[in-house]
């Protein structure tokens, strides 16, 4: 199935254990609780997905390891993140190129992903999207319905569809922001890294 091309953005100290480690794993214990109440569930969600289209993690509790396949989605640019758009970052950083063999990548949309971290419907079209969303007036009160609820998750489904959907409503496939999921970094897996020090401020 060849390899794919990959391109994080991670602190300096994210390298230093992927040198020193000969990999880079983010588990659950690495998570701010406060975060992980509010977003959990869609990680938790997009781990079940990987565990399902590309296999198991390599050890217990991980969480993905996130990556661009296509930054920004704009097809005059780079695949590769323009560091200048991370200068507001604070402390040193790296971009860490990086390949895999495609069954162990897991690609999704960039922004299609906000709609799993929001919980709302992913539609395809303006017309499909208009008549969800009068079903959902009818029920203004939380929990929705078992039924609404199914047709939301169900509609998530659609991130990894890079392809399709109306290009009037999703914008068109080859200007699509691609991200990845990964369960790990190797460091044998590494091409390129390149380090610059954010200028943001605490």
């Amino acid at each position: 199935m060849g390899v794919v091309k990959l391109w994080s953005i991670k602190s300096a100290r994210d390298w230093n254990t992927l040198e020193s480690k000969g990999r880079y794993r983010v588990y659950r214990s690495h998570i701010d609780k406060k975060w992980w109440k509010d977003f959990g569930f869609a990680y938790e969600w997009m781990v079940e997905q990987m565990v399902k289209r590309i296999g198991p993690p390599p050890a217990k509790r991980l969480l993905p390891v996130w990556a661009w396949q296509h930054w920004r989605g704009n097809e005059k640019l780079a695949s590769r993140p323009d560091l200048r758009s991370y200068r507001d970052m604070i402390g040193k950083h790296v971009r860490i190129e990086f390949e895999v063999p495609a069954e162990q990548v897991l690609l999704s949309g960039f922004d299609s992903w906000h709609f799993v971290l929001n919980r709302w419907y992913l539609s395809h079209s303006e017309t499909e999207d208009t008549a969800f969303h009068a079903k959902l007036k009818k029920h203004p009160k939380r929990p929705l319905p078992r039924t609404l609820d199914k047709a939301i998750r169900e509609s998530w489904q659609r991130i990894f569809d890079l392809e399709g959907g109306d290009p009037k409503w999703c914008c068109k496939p080859e200007e699509r922001a691609v991200q990845a999921c990964v369960w790990e970094i190797r460091l044998e897996d590494v091409t390129d890294v390149a380090h610059f020090t954010g200028k943001g401020k605490l």
